[in-house]
């Protein structure tokens, strides 16, 4: 904030105006399953180009 806009105010106040006053939220990662396997995953990723 303070490099792009020249204002300098901590986290607690960047928080509260963002999350309260704006009412958004932080980005969050969508959860995984817990049956997630990564290795299926670039498994199809590899071969899905091929069709």
């Amino acid at each position: 904030l303070k490099a792009v806009e020249g204002v300098e105010a901590s986290y607690k106040v960047v928080h509260d105006t963002v999350r309260y006053q704006m009412k958004a939220k932080l980005k969050v990662p969508r959860a995984v399953g817990i049956k997630h396997q990564p290795e299926a995953e670039e498994e199809f990723k590899k071969n899905c180009h091929d069709t």
